[in-house]
């Protein structure tokens, strides 16, 4: 179910995820229901240091918005924006940055935040989410997501992270000794030293060469913690209650 309405500028969408989400367009950079890929940027004009982003989110609104937020930000340029996992898979699209939803049809964003993240020159994830609370930081952290925004935070946070990754840094909420010790007790006790140098920074080859194992290996190990780790959205734990 989804529902907005107009106020002062401001254009309000309240979601099946029961956030209302906002953005403020000015009168350069209003929020057009009909925009199709046609009007965004090619790649191919857009200045070398241009943050090329692309978007995926399943709400056709939240997307929208997301985009024009991002196109009215210097510096940044939206060249794509997709619905699904699988859209995002077949995409042409080369994004420095990827703002992807964590609630997906057929895939959740931990395991498309994986998939992004094996290729040799893989954009920087941020993780746009409503069920970014604490039990979302160490699954994240595991499959590699660079920074955690909550949707119903202001735009500027979602841009600031953007800005941030694409230079190579991180923005995840800190980490408490409470969340890493429950983390521990989802895993298997060989997966914990993999979970410690995970958040610790180590690059992964490291952790590979360290825990004595092929890539392969690893990257199934890591799909595995992701598994365990994955928190459960409030809507689907109300669902089987």
């Amino acid at each position: 179910m989804l529902r907005s309405s107009q106020s002062a500028g401001r254009t309000f969408a309240w979601l099946e995820d029961g956030c209302q989400h906002g953005w403020r367009a000015d009168e350069r950079h209003s929020i057009l229901l009909d925009m199709d890929a046609s009007t965004r940027p090619s790649q191919d004009i857009l200045g070398n240091d241009t943050i090329q982003v692309a978007v995926v989110d399943d709400h056709a609104l939240i997307r929208l918005g997301v985009q024009s937020a991002i196109d009215a930000e210097p510096g940044l340029a939206c060249v794509a924006v997709m619905a699904s996992g699988d859209e995002l898979g077949s995409s042409d699209a080369r994004p420095d940055v990827v703002v992807l939803d964590y609630h997906l049809p057929r895939v959740n964003g931990l395991e498309l935040c994986r998939r992004t993240k094996l290729g040799e020159l893989a954009p920087a994830v941020v993780l746009y989410s409503a069920y970014a609370d604490p039990a979302l930081v160490v699954p994240a952290l595991v499959a590699g997501a660079d920074a955690i925004v909550h949707k119903g935070a202001p735009a500027r946070e979602l841009l600031a992270a953007i800005h941030a990754v694409a230079g190579g840094g991180r923005r995840l909420p800190p980490l408490s000794p409470a969340l890493l010790e429950a983390a521990g007790t989802m895993l298997d006790a060989d997966d914990l030293p993999i979970l410690g140098m995970l958040v610790a920074g180590t690059d992964r080859g490291e952790i590979a060469a360290t825990m004595r194992l092929d890539t392969g290996e690893f990257e199934q190990r890591v799909d595995a913690m992701v598994a365990r780790l994955r928190p459960v959205p409030r809507m689907a734990r109300r669902g089987s209650d």
